[in-house]
Formats: C-alpha cells, structure tokens, sequence
C-alpha cells in the first residue's frame, strides 16, 4: 500500500520486478496548479505520477470525492472508466473520548492546530467579540502553537478578550489535553475559500473533532464540510461573521440541540471505524489476489 505516489510508484516498480504481488493507491491529497511559479512545473511532473499511478495500481483508493474532481479538471483521470474506492479518514473508536454537556462548557468552543492567519482566527476572534454581548460566558481554548501565535496574542489584549481566550500552546495528547479537547461544546476549523489543496481534500481537524464528541464548525470550502452537515455532527459555514455568530448563538441557546449533536457523532463513529474499515476492504482484496492467482 503506498501513501500518495511516491510509495505507490516504487511498490509498481517492484510488482513489475517480481517481489510484489499487488499494489494498492491509497490516495491522500490533491494539489492544483499554482498560478506562476516553479511549483507550476513541479506540479505538473507530480500529476505525471499520479497518473502512472492510478493507471497501473491495482486498486485505487480515494479519501475524498474532492480528490477525483480535482483529477477531472486537469483531464487525467475518468470516473465512468476507472474503478475505485472511496475509503474516508477514520476513527478509532478505541480512543473516543465524549464530555457531557454541563453549565461549565456548555459555551466553550476549542481550536486545535497551527495558529496563523491562514486558519482564519482573525475571523474567530471578531465573533468571540460579538458573541460576548449576548454571552458573556463564551470561551474558546486556543491549542496549538505557530507563527502567528505572537500576533494573535496581542490581538487577544487589544480587544481585552482575556476572559474569553485561553491560550494553551502546544500539548502533548495525554489525558490532559483528551479531558480538554472533550470540555467543550463546538470546534472551530475555518479555512479560507481559495483555489488550493483544501478544496479537494479531506481536512483531519474536522474528524478530529468528531473523536472527541465535539460537532465543528468547517468553513464550506472541504467537501466534507457539507456531508457532514447533512449527518448533523458539525455546521458548515460561509467566512462571515454574522452567519457563523448566528449559528452558534442557536446552538448554544438549545441544551436539547447540543446533546443531539453528540448522540448523532455516537451513531455516525462505526460508519468510519478505522478498524471496521480497513478489515472489510482488507478481506475484498485478499479474495481478489487469491482469485487472480487461481
């Protein structure tokens, strides 16, 4: 099994020499075409391998529709023709860990990740700004560390949100940072509408979340921003603000809504069950090696 096409071309190379008997594209990103630049170049060599790779690869798995569509639009790669499977990032049920909803984090929001502009925590904090009106209560534990970490802290002074933010910098994944992740009502994963990798793949944050009990917000950018909405464990929204205050306000206002939202990710964890997952498609392409062997 390779991990995108490097792997993946060096596990063909060797079926071609004899010391491999079937090799399997497990494909995990989708970069488009910059604009300028030497990574135009670049690119268009990796979409050479990728193409290699799909065609000569005996079973081809996708995480996301967004990465088939990405290949349609450069032109080398046809779903009506190929066959393919579409297995999404999973979860581990052994390691879920789910809070009740309480008085305590009934309002307490958490981002977990890379602290830049990138990720839109501008935004985020204009609608903590807001939100603190209404609720004066609102938190949002801010986990992570990174190259805006400085601005976004004197961001966080001028508009005297000190009450209201907990910077926690980096965290190992110990029970600490599991209890911390889990004590709260919503996860923020913003991501900017732009014509980039986003667009067409399947964002980890988002499930992230999701082990942890705790329904995000995703902006409309990943596909999988709109499916799971439609399960109801998270909410996608546009970039703006008066939208994503308006969801939240809703959600925080509604007790019944929340605890719903959470029995929902319950029932949603099997259908992507790391363990559950490969062990089906593991079983299918086993009985297809020994078939083609026999």
């Amino acid at each position: 099994m390779g991990i995108n096409y490097y792997c993946t071309f060096c596990g063909i190379v060797l079926k071609k020499l004899g010391r491999v008997d079937y090799v399997i594209y497990r494909v995990m990103d989708f970069f488009p075409l910059p604009p300028s630049g030497p990574y135009r170049f670049l690119n268009k060599i990796f979409y050479k391998f990728d193409q290699f790779c799909l065609k000569n690869s005996d079973s081809v798995w996708f995480t996301t529709e967004g990465h088939i569509i990405g290949r349609e639009k450069q032109k080398y790669f046809d779903r009506a023709k190929s066959e393919y499977e579409i297995i999404p990032l999973a979860l581990n049920k052994n390691k879920f860990v789910s809070h009740k909803i309480t008085k305590q984090n009934a309002h307490s929001m958490v981002y977990c990740g890379v602290v830049s502009c990138y990720h839109m925590l501008d935004l985020v904090f204009d609608v903590i700004a807001d939100l603190r009106k209404d609720i004066p209560d609102v938190k949002l534990n801010l986990i992570g560390s990174g190259p805006d970490l400085e601005y976004f802290e004197q961001v966080c002074r001028q508009k005297k949100l000190g009450a209201s933010i907990k910077f926690w910098g980096y965290m190992a994944e110990d029970k600490k940072f599991a209890d911390l992740m889990a004590e709260n009502s919503l996860g923020i994963a913003l991501y900017r509408d732009e014509e980039n990798f986003m667009k067409y793949t399947e964002p980890a944050k988002v499930k992230y979340y999701l082990n942890f009990g705790v329904p995000a917000l995703v902006s409309k950018v990943p596909r999988i921003a709109l499916e799971l909405d439609r399960k109801k464990v998270a909410f996608a929204v546009d970039n703006e603000k008066d939208e994503i205050v308006g969801v939240i306000k809703k959600y925080f206002a509604d007790q019944t809504m929340q605890e719903k939202y959470k029995k929902n990710i319950q029932n949603y964890l099997p259908e992507i069950e790391v363990n559950a997952l490969l062990l089906e498609r593991m079983k299918r392409t086993l009985e297809k090696l020994h078939h083609s062997h026999n």
